[in-house]
């Protein structure tokens, strides 16, 4: 059984067992109705809980409605509207998208500059510094 079965019979036979005169058809049909209801319902949100912010999506197609919605010319309806504003957020995804893996193509050409940058200063610091040991040269 499940939780909320176990619990329905349980406050069910506490009421009746709790019951001290006779009962009713009614009364126990409005009583099991209630206590049914109670065990059941969905426990309300809290009203002053975080809600997740909108994403860039969410953001995008509010601004653009509004000015769809403000312009007096614009003779779309909504779906037009939605269809409209969706080619627009693609093309700007897509320009995101490239100007990110633009950044990125830098930032690793960069690396790649720094790391041959110090793998010459290493060279030039190896070759100036005397040898020791038995290779060293005597003067």
């Amino acid at each position: 059984m499940t939780d909320k079965n176990s619990e329905l019979i349980k406050r069910i036979s506490d009421y009746i067992t709790s019951q001290t005169e006779k009962i009713n058809k009614n009364e126990l049909k409005k009583a099991v109705g209630e206590i049914f209801d109670d065990v059941t319902k969905l426990k309300k949100k809290n009203p002053d809980a975080k809600k997740r912010p909108p994403s860039e999506y969410n953001n995008y197609i509010k601004e653009h409605m509004a000015i769809l919605k403000a312009d007096p010319t614009n003779k779309m309806n909504a779906i037009e509207k939605m269809k409209h504003i969706t080619l627009l957020w693609k093309e700007h995804k897509k320009q995101k998208e490239e100007v990110k893996e633009e950044e990125i193509k830098e930032v690793k050409e960069e690396e790649e500059e720094e790391e041959i940058q110090e793998v010459k200063e290493e060279e030039i610091l190896k070759s100036k510094t005397p040898r020791k040991g038995l290779g060293a040269v005597k003067k």
